[in-house]
């Protein structure tokens, strides 16, 4: 059945790029393909900081933006009308590989129709399924990916570095932080008046906590201090509200609300991150896959303002928001953590 409704994806797919309505123009130095639409505040961020860092960090200026909904039937457009010289970005986040394969497949279709310019992924965690349909997919997107040698793959942790390299032999992969952490807030928040402590923690199949562990760590929170319980989804009444133009206006009113609170509860990856890049002592909480600890573990965990988790109980929990509640908050650069992905943005197009 899986294979059959991949089959008739495949299909509609095929369609869009032939018959969907075509609007680009190619006028652009750079095009970021598939920006979000939804309502996950984490890969809103991600667009924002991806537009961010092309204009302060290789001075980009001129970036047009193609959201998922609209990429597979612009592609056919683009052909046409962009020019080799023009950079094509694939949004970044934790969509590479089967867990999200509508992204995979748009990636295809522009990477096998676009193989003259120069492509970059943004950083990203890399998930191909461990099964007959995951290898059948993962040869698919090497098939196609090793023909624009040119299509240089970003990773955000090591474990997706290492995985990259292994199944995408053919492509130059990177190691770079989130995109996110490319951002600095914290003198914006330097000196805020905060209280009590805020949650955002996952209540679906990623969480880690048991219910019992889960509702025992909330009444223990609301019994010792003003506790504010929010999430890095602004929720489904909204899911499709966010666009380009309003999109920096959404991130704000959440980053003001993480920087209003003394310590962060999060097993949420952007938590962790939105609570670094604000300057706000953060719990972090380990879920069940590897995104949030191996970035913890590789970009952070020298920050003093940020305490990871790995086997969470009511009472480490609590000691270690007690802890961060005493702490001055010391920011750690991780700029310079960067340049790779500055050079591959900046490097030769071996494919002119």
């Amino acid at each position: 059945m899986r294979q059959i409704k991949s089959m008739i994806r495949d299909f509609q797919n095929n369609f869009s790029y032939i018959f969907g309505k075509k609007t680009f123009l190619g006028k652009g130095e750079a095009i970021i393909i598939d920006e979000p639409e939804h309502g996950n505040l984490g890969d809103q961020a991600i667009a924002f900081a991806e537009n961010q860092f092309l204009v302060n960090y290789v001075s980009v200026q001129d970036v047009e933006h193609l959201i998922e909904s609209k990429a597979i039937s612009e592609i056919k457009s683009m052909k046409k009308n962009i020019r080799k010289e023009e950079l094509v970005f694939f949004h970044g986040g934790g969509n590479f590989g089967t867990l999200y394969l509508k992204y995979e497949r748009i990636r295809r279709v522009a990477v096998s129709k676009l193989s003259v310019n120069k492509m970059i992924l943004f950083p990203q965690s890399i998930s191909f399924e461990d099964s007959k349909f995951g290898q059948k997919q993962l040869k698919k997107s090497k098939k196609i990916y090793s023909q624009n040698k040119n299509f240089i793959l970003t990773a955000r942790e090591p474990k997706s570095y290492e995985l990259m390299k292994k199944c995408f032999p053919d492509n130059k992969v990177i190691l770079t932080p989130d995109i996110v952490l490319s951002l600095n807030l914290t003198e914006q928040y330097r000196g805020n008046n905060r209280n009590g402590v805020m949650t955002m923690l996952r209540e679906d199949i990623e969480q880690k906590l048991d219910k019992t562990q889960f509702e025992k760590i909330i009444k223990e929170l609301t019994d010792k201090y003003e506790v504010t319980i929010s999430d890095t989804h602004i929720g489904k009444e909204k899911d499709s509200g966010i666009t380009y133009e309003n999109r920096q206006h959404y991130l704000e009113i959440k980053w003001d609300e993480i920087a209003q609170h003394e310590v962060v509860l999060t097993d949420r990856l952007h938590g962790m991150i939105f609570s670094y890049i604000t300057g706000t002592p953060c719990v972090v909480l380990a879920n069940n896959n590897h995104k949030i600890e191996e970035t913890y573990k590789h970009w952070l965990n020298e920050v003093d303002y940020i305490r990871f988790i790995e086997n969470p109980t009511v009472e480490n929990i609590l000691d270690a928001i007690n802890d961060l509640k005493q702490i001055e908050p010391h920011y750690i650069d991780l700029s310079d953590k960067f340049q790779p992905l500055i050079e591959a943005i900046k490097g030769r197009n071996t494919n002119e």
